[in-house]
């Protein structure tokens, strides 16, 4: 099934809601459990429940970094899956791939275990980031002959570099009433 295309801003944590697994054998089975992975490329995931669940491969369903491995019963993937969240990397805008793989264990049935999968293309899009800077060392001397000087190898940086940063800078003499 074709998926429409989300554009999800840079930087923000998003709810993707109506992503659900269904499987008549593991639904017909007392006891059925499925195991569905999540992947992206950019991102961390956290499951919308981790009620009822598995967790496979160290990952914990909470601030998942690019998949999340879980198992068991049809309601409890589901209750996971409806409303996960998707937080792209830091500062990362493009495009990406949220995938949904369900495994149904051979719960019953011909074939033995069987497998589907879902994409979802993702658009990340860029946000206008403020320019950083990163505060270099100084140091000062007091007295009559005061001064000030930026340590050696300062080195800041902006994240936008069509931005230009004015810095202003004022010396007060504290000793002066």
């Amino acid at each position: 099934v074709a998926v429409d295309m989300i554009a999800i801003a840079e930087d923000t944590t998003f709810p993707i809601f109506g992503i659900r697994v269904d499987d008549v054998d593991a639904s017909n089975t007392f006891g059925g459990v499925i195991e569905v992975i999540v992947s992206c490329h950019h991102c961390i995931i956290s499951l919308s429940s981790t009620v009822g669940l598995r967790f496979l491969n160290s990952t914990t369903g909470v601030r998942d970094s690019k998949y999340v491995a879980i198992r068991g019963d049809l309601e409890s993937i589901n209750a996971a899956l409806d409303g996960i969240t998707y937080q792209g990397d830091a500062d990362y805008y493009g495009r990406d791939n949220f995938t949904v793989l369900a495994n149904d264990l051979g719960n019953s049935g011909r074939g033995g275990a069987l497998e589907d999968y879902q994409v979802i293309p993702l658009n990340i899009t860029a946000v206008n980031d403020a320019p950083a800077w990163q505060t270099p060392d100084i140091h000062c001397t007091s007295g009559s002959e005061a001064s000030c000087s930026i340590v050696k190898d300062f080195s800041g940086y902006f994240v936008d570099e069509d931005e230009t940063l004015e810095i202003p800078l004022q010396i007060l003499d504290i000793d002066a009433a």
